[in-house]
């Protein structure tokens, strides 16, 4: 029997240089840039905990197990807990013996532990009502501010199409900010009932597929978010 053996493209080799290159460049950016920052915090708690105590830099399951323990009378443990994740992602690269230490028994039952014994409720902001949204619109409804309509926009945008603040708003700090993830102008669809734009990415979205947000109008609501965002594209298209 004859087996046709597929063509390969013709591609050219890269150097050991480029190679290394790439691969330190996707790893990366396997972790987006806002939770690299929160993981140096971890790593950085970390150093100042071990300089405290006189405890060597690389962790065992004592001195992490303690650090575990010290940190959850500090803040929350749920809080040491992602400390935890973010120090094993940053000193994995050095240290690969910190994913064995994590994933001991001892570590693991100290931290369950202390989530036993100083956990606390979980507090949550009121959820936004209707009553709220209309509260809201009525107050500045007769505004001519640019930041006022940007504000209603961003408002009923993220009311009717339940988005988080950040696939709304765009980070201060500019070592985080990341135009792939911005909603371009050029995405908009506007129709009489209802406008239609590409979210590029978001907290599920790790790889860029992109979601479009469909924001309709309800006949059975005192307030329709199509002329409020007409009225921000009419500013924003005046000033920019």
């Amino acid at each position: 029997m004859n087996h046709q053996q597929s063509r390969q493209p013709i591609w050219q080799p890269w150097t050991h240089d480029e190679l290394k290159r790439g691969c330190v460049l996707a790893v990366a950016n396997a972790v987006d840039s806002s939770t690299c920052q929160a993981y140096r915090s971890a790593l950085n708690s970390w150093i100042a905990f071990a300089n405290m105590h006189h405890f060597p830099f690389e962790p065992n399951i004592n001195t992490l197990s303690f650090f575990i323990v010290y940190m959850s009378h500090q803040i929350s443990p749920r809080s040491v807990k992602s400390y935890l994740s973010g120090l094993v992602q940053q000193l994995e690269p050095d240290l690969p013996s910190i994913c064995e230490v994590w994933s001991s028994r001892i570590i693991t039952k100290a931290m369950h532990g202390c989530l036993k014994m100083r956990g606390t409720e979980v507090k949550r902001k009121r959820a936004l009502s209707l009553q709220d949204v209309a509260f809201i619109i009525d107050r500045f409804k007769y505004s001519q501010n640019h930041n006022n309509f940007l504000f209603l926009a961003l408002l009923v945008t993220g009311f009717h199409g339940l988005l988080r603040f950040g696939e709304l708003t765009f980070p201060d700090n500019p070592a985080i900010c990341n135009w792939r993830k911005v909603s371009k102008h050029s995405s908009l669809i506007m129709c009489t009932l209802e406008y239609e734009f590409l979210l590029p990415a978001h907290k599920a979205d790790k790889f860029f597929e992109g979601n479009h947000m469909l924001i309709c109008a309800f006949p059975s609501l005192s307030f329709s978010p199509i002329p409020i965002f007409l009225s921000y594209l009419s500013s924003r298209d005046h000033y920019f």
